[in-house]
């Protein structure tokens, strides 16, 4: 009998190839006493292995694949959720937010300072928008998402009307192409 028999909490596939498991099983008590509660154990998948074989009395291989996705997607959204708080924190998302699309805005056309120098970039971005201009080409995609994530375009049936704000070239048409939504 292995050490971790009958005290299974999770076991899982620990490397890409299978070919090693990760159980984590219930601390005995001397462990607890030293302040453990779980203890990590591995083993190399091998049927001839007795102590694989007593795993595989309580663990079987569909539970090993199971618990390794569940593990698996655990991780992912781990991962989700802190590279969204990082993009968050450091203004990787632009659109949407609009003190960071202002301060971008204020990069772009050196204006906002006051919010007549905001209305005024606003302005620059319409009238003088430079189709070559990298930026100005970002801010109008910025723009674009802020439209589609209005919730009457989100709901709208029109597909005619998307596709204006899609294919618009300069801010001045994809608010024109915008209008037709509030109509």
């Amino acid at each position: 009998m292995a050490i971790f028999s009958g005290r299974i909490v999770d076991a899982y596939y620990s490397n890409p190839e299978l070919t090693t498991v990760e159980l984590l099983y219930e601390a005995d008590e001397i462990q607890q006493e030293k302040g453990l509660e779980l203890v990590a154990y591995h083993l190399t998948v091998n049927e001839k292995d007795d102590q694989f074989k007593d795993l595989l009395k309580e663990w079987s291989y569909e539970q090993l694949d199971e618990s390794t996705k569940m593990r698996n997607e655990q991780y992912r959204d781990e991962f989700r959720i802190a590279f969204h708080n990082y993009a968050t924190e450091h203004g990787l998302y632009q659109h949407g937010n609009v003190d960071t699309h202002n301060e971008t805005l204020s990069k772009v056309y050196e204006a906002p300072r006051t919010p007549d120098d905001l209305v005024q970039g606003s302005m620059d971005m319409i009238f003088n928008f430079d189709e070559e201009d990298e930026s100005h080409k970002e801010d109008l995609f910025k723009l674009k998402l802020k439209m589609f994530d209005q919730e009457h375009v989100e709901n709208s049936k029109s597909k005619s009307y998307k596709t204006d704000v899609r294919k618009a070239k300069t801010p001045a048409e994809a608010i024109a192409a915008y209008q037709k939504f509030k109509k």
